[in-house]
C-alpha cells in the first residue's frame, strides 16, 4: 500500500488545535517562569521552537537562562528550584533528571517538559556548561 506525501504530513503534521493547545501551554509556562524569577530568560528549544513537532508528541524544551556569573552550584539549585516551582504551579509531577547536570522533566496532563538551568552566552568561548 502506497501512501503519498500529503497523507503521510495528515498523520506526522500536528493539527491546528494541536498547535493552538501547545502555542497556550508555552504562553502560559513563560508566564509562570517570569513570575517566579526576574533574574532568568526563558526560551523554548527543541522541535517545538523549530517547528519539526509531532502530532500526539506534547513535547517541549524550555531553557532557563541565567547569568553567566553565578556559580554552576547556583545554576543547578536555583534553576531546579525555579523549575519546580513552575511545575507545582501547574499541578503536575516532576523527577530530576541528569545529563552534563541536573534537570528536571516534568508532566503536566498530556504535556512532557524538560525543563533545563542554562547560562545565557552569547559568545561561545565563554562556555561553562554543557547547555
Amino acid at each position: 500500500m502506497k501512501m503519498n506525501l500529503n497523507e503521510v504530513l495528515k498523520k506526522i503534521k500536528p493539527s491546528e488545535n494541536e498547535e493552538r493547545e501547545m502555542g497556550n501551554f508555552i504562553e502560559k509556562i513563560i508566564r509562570i517562569s517570569r513570575k517566579f524569577s526576574k533574574e532568568v530568560k526563558p526560551i523554548i528549544c527543541g522541535s517545538i521552537e523549530k517547528n519539526t513537532w509531532l502530532a500526539k508528541k506534547y513535547e517541549l524544551d524550555l531553557f532557563l537562562l541565567f547569568n553567566p556569573n553565578i556559580s554552576k552550584k547556583q545554576l543547578e539549585e536555583r534553576g531546579l528550584n525555579l523549575a519546580k516551582n513552575i511545575i507545582k504551579n501547574l499541578k503536575g509531577r516532576h523527577q530530576i533528571a541528569f545529563a552534563e547536570h541536573p534537570y528536571l522533566r516534568g508532566w503536566v496532563r498530556k504535556f512532557q517538559i524538560d525543563i533545563v538551568p542554562a547560562y545565557d552566552i552569547k559568545n561561545p568561548e565563554k562556555i561553562k556548561s554543557a547547555v
